[in-house]
C-alpha cells in the first residue's frame, strides 16, 4: 500500500482504466466478431428478402397499375376515355415483356380484350343511341300523320253523311208536295238514297276505325320500342322484336286499307323507313348487351386472375418469412453463445475492477479522510494542527492547507490585537481573492478613521459648550446689570413723582430730572439691544450646538453599525473573534450611549432655544417700553413749561412707567434663569465630550496627531455626568 501510496494518483487511475480497458476492448472485440457473424447472416437473408420485396413490389406496382386500367375502362363513357387508359398500359406492357409472369401476361392480353369489348361497347352504344334519335323523330312524324288520317277520316264522314242527309231531305220534301201517283216512284228513290247514305256512313266508319285502330297501333309500337330500349337480357329484345314485326304487318294492312290520298302514302312510306331504322336499332341492342355481357365475364375472369396473382405473391411472402425465421434462429444461436463469452469475461473484469477499484481508493480515500480531520480541527478553531505533505496530489493539497492555516493563523493575530485595541496591526493581503485579509484591512481602516472622527467631534463638542456656557455666563451678567438698571429706573420714577408733586415749586429741577430720566431711558434701551443681541447670539449657539449633537447623533449610528459589522466578522472568525466581539460590544453600548446623551443635551437645548425666543420676545416688549419712557422723558423736557397744568397726566404717565418697569424686572429674572439652565447644559454636554474621549483612549490609532489630542483630553479628568 505504501508503494502505490507514492504513486502519483494520475497514474493509478490511469493504470486501473487501463486494466479495465484490456478487459473491456477483450469483450467489446468478441462481441464485434460474434456481430460480423451474425451481420453476414442477416446481410444474406437481407439480400433474399430484398430480391423477393424488389420482385413483389414490381408485382403489386403492375397489378395496382392493372387495376387502375380495368377501373378506368369499365368507367369510361367514351373511346378517348378508354385509349388513354391503354396508354397506361403501354407502361405495364413494356414492363412485363421483360420480368411479367404467365399469368401476368395472361392477365394484360385479357385487359387489351377488356379494351376492345368496351370500345365496341361504347361504339353500339353511340349508334344505338343515334338510331333511337331517329326512330323517335321518324315515329313522331308517323304519329302525327295518323292524327291526319283520324282527323281526314272524320272529317269525310261528316261530310258524306251530310250530302246524303240533304239528299234525303229533298226526296221527303218532294214526296209532300207531288201526287199520290208519283209516290212510289219517289219512295223507291228514297229508299236508294237511304241505301247509299248507309253505305256512305258504312264507309265512313270503316275509314275511321281504321285510322283509329292504326292510332292505336302506333302507340302500343311506341311502347314496344321503349321496352326493347329498356331490356337487360336478349330474350326480352327478341320478344319485343317479335312483337314488334307483327305489329308493323297490323299498321301496314290498315295504312292500306285507308282512303288511298297522299296521306296514307306518306305515312305507308315513313312506316317502311321506321321498319328498318327499329330493326336496326332493336340488333344495336342486343349487340350493345351482348357486349356488356362479354365485358362483365371479361372483367370478371381479370379479377380471378388478379386474385391468383395475389395468392402467389402471398405465397412468396410467406416463403420469405420462413427463410427469415431460419435466418433469425441462427443468429440468436450465435447472439446466445456470445453472450455466454461476454457474461464470463465481465465478471472477470468486475472482478479485477473491484481489486484495482479497491486499491486505488485506499491509497486516495485514506490521506482525504486525514485532510478531513484537519479540516474537522480546524473548523474547531484549532489553528496549530498540521496535516502530512507527500508527494502526490493530495500531499502538495496538504503543503497548501498548511500555508493556508499559517495565513489564518496571521489573521488571527491581527483580530486578538484588534480584540485588545490595538488598531496599528497590519494586515498581509495574500493576493486580491483574500476576501478575509482585505476585510480585516478595511475593518483595520475604517476603525481608525471612526476613532479619529469621534475624536475630533468630541472635542468640536467640548469647544461647543465652553462658547455656550460662556455665552450663558455673560448673557447671566447682563441680565444682572440690567436688575440693577431697572431699580435705579424705579428710584429715579419715584423722584420724579415727588418731583412731579412739588413741579410748581422745582420746575428747573423738574427739567433736570427729565434729562436725567432721558438719558437712563437711553442707557436702557442701549441695554435691552445688548440684551437682545445677545439672546440673538444665544439662540445661533443653541443651533449650532443642535447640529453638533446632530452630528454626535450621526457618528453613534454609524459606530452602531460599525459594531455590529465588526460583530458580524467577530462571529465569522470563531473563536479568535471573541476579543474583537468584545470591543464591538463596547463600542456599541458606548455608541448607544453617546446617542442618549446627544438626544437629551438636544432636548434640553430645544428648551432652552425656546425660552430663549420666549425671552427674544419679552426683551422686545422691554424695548418697546424703554421706547416708550423714552418718548415720555423727551415730552417731559418739551412741556416743562406745562408742568403746572399738566401735573395730573404726569402723575399717571409715572403709574403707567412703573407698571412697565416691574414688567422689564419679570423678564430681566425670567433671562437670568434661562442663562443659568443653559450654562447647565453647557456643562453637562462637556461632562458627556469628556466621557467619550476617555472611552475613545482605550484604542489605538495610527494617526499620531489623534494620539496627542487624546492624551491632552485624558488631562482634564472629567468623570462622565451620565453612565
Amino acid at each position: 500500500m505504501r508503494i502505490v501510496s507514492n504513486i502519483r494518483i494520475k497514474w493509478r487511475l490511469i493504470g486501473g482504466f487501463f486494466l479495465c480497458t484490456l478487459l473491456t476492448g477483450l469483450t467489446g472485440g468478441l462481441g464485434i466478431i460474434s456481430i460480423q457473424a451474425i451481420q453476414g447472416q442477416l446481410n444474406a437473408s437481407f439480400l433474399e428478402i430484398g430480391g423477393s420485396m424488389d420482385a413483389q413490389n414490381t408485382d403489386i406496382r403492375r397489378l395496382s397499375g392493372v387495376r387502375v386500367c380495368v377501373n378506368a375502362i369499365m368507367g369510361a363513357d367514351a373511346v378517348d376515355a378508354v385509349n388513354n387508359a391503354s396508354l397506361h398500359m403501354k407502361g405495364i406492357q413494356t414492363q412485363n415483356a421483360e420480368k411479367g409472369s404467365r399469368d401476368q401476361n395472361t392477365l394484360l392480353e385479357m385487359v387489351k380484350k377488356l379494351q376492345m369489348i368496351k370500345i365496341g361497347q361504347l361504339t353500339t352504344a353511340g349508334k344505338l343511341t343515334e338510331l333511337k334519335k331517329a326512330s323517335i323523330k321518324l315515329l313522331n312524324e308517323v304519329v302525327k300523320l295518323s292524327l291526319a288520317v283520324v282527323d281526314n277520316a272524320d272529317f269525310e264522314a261528316i261530310v258524306a253523311v251530310d250530302n246524303a242527309g240533304s239528299d234525303i231531305k229533298k226526296s221527303l220534301e218532294k214526296m209532300v208536295t207531288s201526287k199520290e201517283s208519283s209516290v212510289p216512284a219517289e219512295q223507291t228513290e228514297l229508299n236508294q238514297q237511304m241505301d247509299a247514305m248507309s253505305k256512305t256512313t258504312g264507309k265512313a266508319l270503316s275509314s275511321i276505325k281504321t285510322a283509329l285502330s292504326a292510332r292505336a297501333n302506333m302507340n302500343k309500337l311506341e311502347a314496344l320500342v321503349k321496352d326493347a330500349l329498356m331490356a337487360e337480357d336478349s330474350a326480352a329484345v327478341d320478344y319485343a322484336k317479335i312483337e314488334i314485326a307483327t305489329l308493323f304487318e297490323n299498321i301496314k294492312t290498315e295504312i292500306a286499307a285507308l282512303p288511298a290520298d297522299e296521306t296514307s302514302a306518306q305515312m305507308g312510306k315513313l312506316m317502311s323507313e321506321l321498319s328498318e331504322l327499329i330493326v336496326k336499332m332493336i340488333q344495336a341492342k342486343k349487340d350493345t348487351i351482348l357486349a356488356s355481357q362479354q365485358l362483365s365475364e371479361t372483367s370478371a375472369t381479370i379479377y380471378k386472375v388478379m386474385g391468383t396473382v395475389d395468392a402467389n405473391m402471398l405465397g412468396a411472402v410467406q416463403r420469405m418469412k420462413e427463410n427469415t425465421d431460419s435466418t433469425m434462429k441462427v443468429c440468436t444461436d450465435l447472439v446466445v453463445n456470445g453472450r455466454y463469452v461476454q457474461i464470463i469475461l465481465v465478471a472477470v473484469a468486475f472482478m479485477l475492477a473491484i481489486v484495482v477499484g479497491w486499491v486505488v481508493s485506499t491509497s486516495i480515500i485514506q490521506p482525504i479522510l486525514k485532510i478531513a480531520d484537519f479540516t474537522i480541527k480546524l473548523r474547531e478553531g484549532d489553528l496549530s494542527v498540521r496535516v502530512q505533505t507527500g508527494s502526490d496530489e493530495i500531499g502538495l493539497m496538504s503543503g497548501y492547507l498548511n500555508r493556508l492555516v499559517d495565513d489564518l493563523n496571521g489573521k488571527a493575530q491581527v483580530a486578538v490585537s484588534i480584540s485588545e485595541g490595538d488598531l496599528t496591526a497590519e494586515v498581509d493581503v495574500t493576493s486580491e481573492k483574500d476576501s478575509l485579509g482585505k476585510a480585516l484591512q478595511t475593518m483595520l481602516n475604517s476603525l481608525n478613521g471612526i476613532i479619529g472622527e469621534l475624536y475630533c467631534a468630541a472635542r468640536q463638542v467640548d469647544a461647543g459648550s465652553g462658547q455656550v456656557a460662556d455665552s450663558s455666563q455673560a448673557l447671566s451678567q447682563g441680565a444682572t446689570q440690567q436688575a440693577s438698571a431697572m431699580e435705579e429706573i424705579s428710584s429715579s420714577m419715584n423722584e420724579v413723582g415727588a418731583q412731579t408733586r412739588n413741579s410748581a415749586e422745582n420746575a428747573a429741577q423738574a427739567n433736570q430730572l427729565s434729562v436725567t430720566a432721558r438719558d437712563a431711558a437711553r442707557e436702557g434701551v442701549g441695554r435691552m439691544e445688548e440684551m437682545m443681541a445677545a439672546m440673538s447670539a444665544i439662540q445661533a449657539s443653541s443651533q449650532e450646538i443642535a447640529k453638533i449633537i446632530k452630528t454626535i447623533d450621526g457618528i453613534a449610528f454609524q459606530t452602531n453599525l460599525l459594531a455590529l459589522n465588526a460583530a458580524v466578522e467577530a462571529a465569522r472568525a470563531g473563536k479568535h473573534g471573541k476579543g474583537f466581539a468584545v470591543v464591538a460590544k463596547e463600542v456599541r453600548s458606548l455608541a448607544e450611549r453617546s446617542a442618549k446623551a446627544a438626544q437629551e443635551t438636544a432636548e434640553l437645548i430645544e428648551r432652552a432655544g425656546n425660552k430663549v425666543v420666549e425671552g427674544n420676545r419679552i426683551a422686545q416688549k422691554t424695548a418697546d417700553a424703554l421706547g416708550s419712557i423714552k418718548e415720555g422723558t423727551t415730552r417731559v423736557a418739551d412741556i416743562v413749561g406745562e408742568i403746572a397744568s399738566a401735573s395730573n397726566e404726569q402723575a399717571q404717565s409715572i403709574t403707567q412707567i412703573t407698571a412697565g418697569l416691574s414688567q422689564i424686572n419679570d423678564v430681566t429674572q425670567r433671562n437670568t434663569a434661562i442663562a443659568e439652565e443653559t450654562s447647565a447644559a453647557s456643562v453637562e454636554l462637556m461632562s458627556q465630550a469628556a466621557y467619550v474621549q476617555q472611552v475613545l483612549a482605550r484604542f489605538k490609532i495610527k494617526d499620531q496627531k489623534t494620539a496627542v489630542q487624546k492624551n491632552l483630553l485624558l488631562n482634564h479628568d472629567i468623570t462622565p455626568l451620565i453612565s
